[in-house]
C-alpha cells in the first residue's frame, strides 16, 4: 500500500514509480526502472528533507565510476523528477538540486564535421540510405516517423502532405522541386 504522506525516500520513490512512471514514454519507463534500485539504495532510508547537495555528488561521481556518467546522467534525471513530485505531493519542501549543476556534460568534439565530410559519409550508404537522407533534407527536416508514414496517398499536385506527430492535427505542406520530384520518383 503506498502512503498518503513519504516519510523515506523509499516510499517517495515506490509512489513516484507505481503512479508517474506509467505516463511516461516506454524508452523512459525502462532507463528508470534501472536508476531506482539503485536510488532507493543509496537514499532509501532517509527522509526527503536529509537528502542534501553533497550527498547526490558523491552518489553521481560513484555511478560514473561504477557505471557510466551516461548512467549517472539517467540517475540524476530520475532522482530530480521524483523529487519535484514529492513536492508536489507535499513530502518536501525544497528541491535540493535546483540551481545546481549535477549531470556531466558531453565533451566537445574535437573535428567539426563538414559538408564534404557528411557527402563523404553518404556516398559510402546504400541507396536508400541516401535517398532517405536526401528526401529528409528536402523536406526540411521533416521527423522521421513523419517520412516513414508516406504514402502515395500524401502526394499531391502542389507537393508532400504531411501530418505532424506533434501535434498530430496540425498539417504541413512541402511544395514540389525538381530535385524533390527526382528523389520521389526514384523511391517509388
Amino acid at each position: 500500500r503506498i502512503q498518503e504522506r513519504a516519510y523515506t525516500l523509499r516510499q517517495g520513490f515506490t509512489r513516484y514509480r507505481a503512479e508517474v512512471m506509467p505516463k511516461k514514454a516506454a524508452s523512459t519507463q525502462k532507463q528508470r526502472s534501472y536508476s531506482l534500485p539503485r536510488l532507493m539504495t543509496a537514499f532509501g532510508d532517509l527522509a526527503p528533507h536529509e537528502l542534501t547537495p553533497s550527498m547526490i555528488y558523491r552518489y553521481r561521481d560513484h555511478v560514473s565510476k561504477v557505471k557510466s556518467q551516461k548512467w549517472a546522467n539517467v540517475d540524476m534525471e530520475t532522482l530530480s523528477h521524483a523529487l519535484s513530485c514529492m513536492i508536489e505531493w507535499g513530502d518536501l519542501d525544497r528541491h535540493p538540486m535546483r540551481g545546481l549543476r549535477f549531470k556531466f556534460s558531453a565533451g566537445t568534439r574535437k573535428h567539426r564535421v563538414t559538408d564534404q565530410d557528411l557527402i563523404a559519409f553518404a556516398e559510402t550508404l546504400p541507396r536508400k540510405w541516401q535517398l532517405y537522407i536526401s528526401l529528409k533534407l528536402l523536406t526540411r527536416g521533416r521527423r522521421k516517423g513523419e517520412i516513414l508514414r508516406l504514402t502515395v496517398n500524401h502526394l499531391t499536385k502542389d507537393g508532400i502532405q504531411f501530418r505532424n506527430n506533434k501535434p498530430p492535427y496540425d498539417e504541413y505542406l512541402v511544395e514540389w522541386t525538381p530535385e524533390l520530384r527526382t528523389v520521389v520518383e526514384e523511391i517509388l
